[in-house]
């Protein structure tokens, strides 16, 4: 939140649904906020003015590109569950919302029926939410100026470290260094996007 909207930031109230801890002076300095424990779910509270604020790292640019592609993957239809479940985590990645549950959900089917229904196609959620994650990270390093923190901050990552550890691994180098030799290949002329199909 203090991302989002600056460091001004605080919220009037923090819920936990767990029981209060022998000590609690670590939540005290790290929300400066009234606590509440033992409540019935976990939350933020914090006033609606807020709301209205302008994101402090908002990237029009990024926005603008994300859209597109969520677009043209809307315009692809096909029964193949593999296809779907692709096309849902494309336009759910970045939001708090990109789960088995919310994807399941928006094709109609109970999340078991869809886990089953993905492991018959030899695949599961898991594994197509890491791919849908690693093709789009691939895409916005490439064709976007977005910096790493808001492509990790977009794709879902609890921070830019977080998104960095997990590129390496996908790439075998980290963002930078794959968004500056991608660049350099392209400028070179030679158009050859790796894992781009997955």
């Amino acid at each position: 939140m203090r991302a989002l909207c600056g460091s001004g930031w605080l919220p009037s109230e923090v819920r936990f649904r767990r029981g209060k801890p022998d000590n609690i002076e670590v939540y005290r300095r790290f929300f400066g906020a009234p606590l509440l424990f033992g409540a019935e779910q976990t939350a933020m509270l914090f006033s609606a003015y807020w709301l209205s604020e302008k994101v402090q790292t908002a990237d029009p640019g990024l926005r603008t590109y994300f859209e597109q592609y969520v677009q043209a993957m809307k315009n692809f239809s096909s029964e193949d569950p593999i296809a779907r479940v692709k096309l849902q985590l494309l336009h759910l990645l970045g939001t708090q919302r990109c789960s088995l549950e919310e994807v399941a959900k928006t094709l109609g089917l109970h999340p078991r029926t869809l886990n089953r229904r993905l492991q018959e196609a030899g695949t599961s959620f898991r594994e197509l939410h890491r791919t849908a994650r690693h093709q789009l990270a691939c895409q916005l390093l490439r064709d976007t100026e977005s910096g790493i923190s808001a492509i990790a901050t977009l794709l879902g990552f609890s921070g830019s470290n977080a998104f960095v550890r997990a590129f390496a691994q996908w790439e075998s180098v980290p963002p930078a260094t794959w968004r500056k030799r991608m660049r350099s290949v392209l400028r070179m002329g030679v158009i050859q996007l790796p894992n781009d199909s997955q």
